[in-house]
């Protein structure tokens, strides 16, 4: 929803920020289930 909205607001920056935290998120999250 937030990265929705940042693109929405044409804030790049945000949404990249946004996005990278989401992927690192859901990184962590397989890695730590893969274990």
């Amino acid at each position: 929803e937030r990265i929705m909205k940042a693109i929405r607001e044409r804030n790049g920056a945000a949404a990249k920020e946004e996005m990278y935290r989401h992927i690192m998120r859901s990184r962590d999250d397989m890695l730590t289930n893969y274990r």
